[in-house]
């Protein structure tokens, strides 16, 4: 049974991580009137942090699904902890500091 409760938890984090992706994507296509919100940062710095969320997002999203699919039994373990390990340090670290 605790198979299935991680599977769960698995595909649940991969379907958050898509649309935080589809998210940001859209954000950087159609940024609004001031999406820098009057801070110290230009358009372009906006952009770069959007993409760089894209990217740890999407990584992250695959991550996640490789972790209940049967044909990434074949990936070494080291090649899937990191992300996981550096993905949930990262997320304790945000919920520290918010």
């Amino acid at each position: 049974m605790p198979a299935r409760r991680g599977r769960r938890w698995a595909y649940g984090a991969f379907a958050w991580l898509i649309f935080f992706v589809v998210s940001h994507v859209i954000l950087v296509f159609f940024p609004g009137d001031d999406p820098t919100g009057d801070g110290p940062w230009d358009m372009r710095a906006y952009v770069i942090f959007n993409v760089v969320l894209i990217s740890m997002s999407a990584i992250g999203a695959a991550v996640a699904l490789a972790t209940v699919r049967p044909r990434a039994r074949h990936l070494p373990r080291w090649l899937l902890l990191p992300p996981l390990l550096s993905g949930s340090m990262l997320r304790r670290w945000v919920d520290g500091v918010a």
